[in-house]
């Protein structure tokens, strides 16, 4: 790693519940349209 990367003040696990609720992207396309996809995570059995 790099010198002026600094994680010193990072905190673990920061985004972990949002990332298990799930997340949708939008891609425009430059005719106009949206293309939607969602994702979520699944607990393992």
């Amino acid at each position: 790693m790099r010198t002026q990367y600094d994680f010193s003040n990072g905190v673990r696990g920061k985004h972990h519940k949002a990332y298990h609720e799930g997340c949708t992207v939008n891609v425009r396309m430059a005719d106009g349209t949206v293309t939607q996809s969602s994702s979520r995570v699944e607990k393992p059995q």
